[in-house]
């Protein structure tokens, strides 16, 4: 027999919401596997009854590190949607530095700079946008 004090606590559950009407929101996850010197991506788009758009997943046959490849995975996002024709978006990443970095309200390591500002290039296609950070 299992007992709620058996189970341990993992914080306050993250429920996802939808984006206002007219805009869609951008979800990625990425992972990092170290052993085989790569790391995967992927993003699911939705509009604001929750429905799946489209959806992208693929590998990076590179050796990044965490903040590298969330980074990667914040400019695939946002590449993506402009992509198949995404216009109004909220980007949402569980970074918190790089969400920070892309909103101005921090630095970012410079290993990750580039990309970065590669990302912000790439919302200048944008009619509207915002990065996000959620708690996973």
């Amino acid at each position: 027999m299992i007992l709620d004090r058996d189970i341990p606590s993992v914080g306050p559950l993250t429920i996802w919401k939808p984006p206002d009407p007219e805009r869609y929101k951008v979800n990625v996850d990425s992972a990092v596997f170290k052993h085989r010197k790569k790391a995967g991506i992927g993003v699911v788009i939705r509009d604001e009854t929750g429905e799946v758009i489209v959806a992208l997943s693929k590998i990076v046959n590179a050796p990044l590190g965490a903040g590298e490849i969330e980074a990667k995975a914040m400019e695939d996002r946002v590449s993506f949607a402009r992509d198949v024709g995404i216009r109004e978006a909220v980007f949402e990443g569980d970074s918190l530095i790089i969400c920070k970095a892309l909103q101005g309200d921090g630095g970012a390591p410079s290993s990750i700079q580039n990309v970065l500002d590669g990302t912000l290039d790439l919302t200048s296609g944008l009619r509207s946008f915002a990065f996000s950070h959620v708690k996973r």
